[in-house]
């Protein structure tokens, strides 16, 4: 505490000083210019009149001077800023998605191959995230990754799209290595669709022409009707007259106008309007209800047909039909084959299936101990859940589950903590706090040691509050003894009095008052402790 009483003092010593520099500055330069312009005066070489003009022009220029200054620090701070943005925007990525170099093939098959490939993130170099990965994919077939959080399933999906680069091995499109491609031309063979959709505070049609922007709006409905978004768009009110339907109806924030599965089917219609020949899933239905999820999933299965798909699953449920099903577990794979192979190895993808199913059945008898509570579903439009005896809602029991679990954990704290005399007494310490009020008399006597600082403080209060009628009156006078000799040997000591008056009054005044709040502050701090 002494420490930083020390230093609280030390900085009110510096600003009283500052504080007082100024002042002597400023009116130190009133009186030199009153002193000057009146030896000017008796001399003959200039009038009053040109003496008051120079003294009005530098006194303006030096206002609008000190008024600029706090500007220069907001310039040198945005120079700061703008040499830390222009040299992210001079650099030039290793993976550029605008360069020009690469080859284009005029046509794609969409054979995939990974071979031996090694990575690592950037921000975690220590961590291997994938092993020596090897995967051949043929063109039209739907292959699926699954495994635990970690696997290394959505940095797959990365390096295809060329987020990234292998530290080691190369990933193959129909036998040439992908870093040998025109990156912007290697993303529009490509279409992901991610399991938060990104949508644009636009409208349906604009959403759906990001995915290629010289598209007509037929393709954009083929797009939305492949994706079964048509239906819902459709039944949205018209914009204007030249509007396709609801196609013109604005979003809305990132999407908020929409559900998430309305969302999704968008975003799926703006990942197939650019005709991939890959189709990259990943987890693309897990944030949505049970009912979404079977509209997207079917939307899914139209859009896989004909294309190579790499999906990435969340709810295996999902992959039951997938060619080729790859089980992953810490960046390698562990076994592969269809959903009826795999389960009847027993390994793996077999222990990750019937963990999920447990997992179901608890949240579905969960929901079942529901019925009794104050909870009532809605059905609604074409994205909300429908419950019925033979399906049961996930999502909307798990909700239901957590807030029974808050009601009873509520009524347990009640219950355990009523009558508790502690809990009485802490009360009770509450209202004598709340009712307490600290005196202006007893502050004052608090202040006691530093009552000859606080006169002194008062004094010089008094005489700065003194320096502008004086100024004032100087200033008047100036006019009436600008051509007396006399009168002119006054003023000079009349205007040096008045600046030693403004500099000693500023540091008795700030060292006075400004160091008090910290010495109050101390003294409350050692009656309290």
């Amino acid at each position: 505490m002494e420490s930083g009483h020390k230093l609280a003092m030390r900085k009110y010593y510096i600003l009283a000083f500052g504080i007082a520099g100024v002042y002597f500055v400023t009116y130190g330069a009133y009186g030199l210019a009153f002193w000057y312009g009146s030896e000017l005066i008796g001399d003959g070489k200039c009038t009053p009149g040109s003496v008051f003009t120079v003294f009005f022009s530098v006194m303006a220029g030096a206002f609008s001077l000190g008024n600029a200054l706090p500007f220069v620090n907001a310039v040198s701070t945005a120079i700061g800023a703008a040499s830390t943005i222009f040299g992210i925007i001079d650099r030039v990525p290793e993976i550029d998605s605008y360069s020009k170099d690469g080859m284009t093939p005029m046509t794609v098959f969409g054979k995939i191959q990974f071979k031996g490939v090694n990575f690592v993130y950037p921000s975690r170099p220590d961590v291997k995230v994938l092993k020596n990965f090897s995967v051949d994919i043929e063109p039209g077939k739907k292959v699926a990754l699954v495994g635990s959080s970690g696997a290394g399933k959505s940095t797959v999906v990365g390096l295809l799209m060329r987020f990234y680069d292998p530290i080691s091995g190369k990933i193959n499109l129909d036998g040439v290595d992908i870093r040998s491609l025109n990156l912007h031309w290697l993303r529009s063979q490509i279409g992901l669709v991610s399991q938060e959709p990104v949508l644009f505070g636009t409208t349906i049609a604009e959403n759906i022409r990001y995915g290629r922007e010289d598209v007509t709006l037929k393709e954009i409905q083929n797009a939305a009707e492949l994706a079964n978004a048509h239906g819902f768009i459709s039944s949205l009110p018209l914009v204007c007259t030249i509007s396709i339907e609801g196609y013109d109806t604005l979003v809305g924030e990132r999407g908020a106008q929409l559900s998430g599965g309305q969302k999704q089917r968008i975003a799926i219609a703006r990942a197939l309007v650019r005709d991939p020949k890959v189709l990259l899933l990943d987890e693309a239905t897990s944030a949505l209800d049970s009912h979404s999820e079977g509209v997207v999933q079917e939307a899914l299965e139209k859009a896989m047909a004909g294309r190579t798909t790499i999906i990435i699953a969340h709810r295996l449920s999902t992959i039951r039909n997938a060619d080729v099903i790859y089980a992953m577990k810490n960046g390698d794979i562990v076994e592969w084959g269809s959903h009826n192979e795999l389960m009847a190895n027993t390994n793996l993808y077999y222990t990750l299936v019937m963990t999920q199913t447990a997992i179901d059945d608890d949240e579905n008898e969960a929901g079942e101990g529901t019925e009794d509570d104050d909870v009532k579903v809605t059905a609604g439009g074409d994205d909300q859940v429908h419950c019925s005896e033979n399906h049961s809602c996930i999502e909307t029991e798990k909700g239901i589950s957590r807030e029974r679990k808050k009601r009873i954990s509520y009524h347990s704290s009640l219950s355990s903590i009523h009558g508790d005399p502690e809990l009485d007494r802490l009360e009770e310490e509450v209202r004598k706090e709340r009712d307490f009020s600290f005196s202006f008399w007893r502050l004052f006597l608090l202040n006691q040691p530093e009552w000859s600082s606080l006169s002194v403080g008062l004094i010089g209060c008094c005489l700065c509050g003194a320096i502008m009628p004086v100024f004032a009156y100087f200033y008047g006078e100036i006019f009436a003894v600008a051509s007396t000799s006399a009168a002119r040997e006054q003023l000079k000591y009349g205007i040096a009095g008045g600046i030693a008056e403004e500099v000693l009054s500023s540091i008795r005044t700030v060292t006075s008052f400004g160091g008090q709040p910290r010495e109050v502050q101390r003294y409350v701090l050692i009656t309290i402790f």
